[in-house]
């Protein structure tokens, strides 16, 4: 199985949020496709990410181009969200100036 076929679009039951950030220049639709090569199999632990894990695509926080507080702001309100329900998250794309939106915790 490929950690990509892990991917859910519902975050009932899931336990990781992949989030990414629209129009970024390493763009997240590019890690999406690099999960889609990967396996959920680790040959050298033996453990199968497949039994148990649920992870969960919410899509693309949608980019200002024009206002790069706005765009954190954005980002802060999905991560809350996610946080709120109990999911871990990870964040793709983007600048390093991503960091700044990812609340404390």
């Amino acid at each position: 199985m490929r950690i990509a076929d892990l991917l859910q679009t519902d975050l009932a039951g899931a336990h990781v949020a992949v989030i990414g950030q629209q129009d970024a220049r390493e763009d997240s639709a590019a890690i999406r496709r690099a999960l889609d090569r990967m396996t959920a199999f680790d040959l050298e632990s033996g453990v199968d990410l497949a039994e148990g894990l649920r992870l969960v695509d919410p899509g693309d926080v949608a980019v200002v181009h024009t206002d790069i507080q706005e765009t954190h702001k954005r980002v802060t309100v999905v991560l809350r969200e996610v946080t709120r329900q109990g999911l871990c998250s990870t964040v793709s794309g983007g600048d390093h100036s991503l960091s700044d939106a990812i609340p404390p915790g």
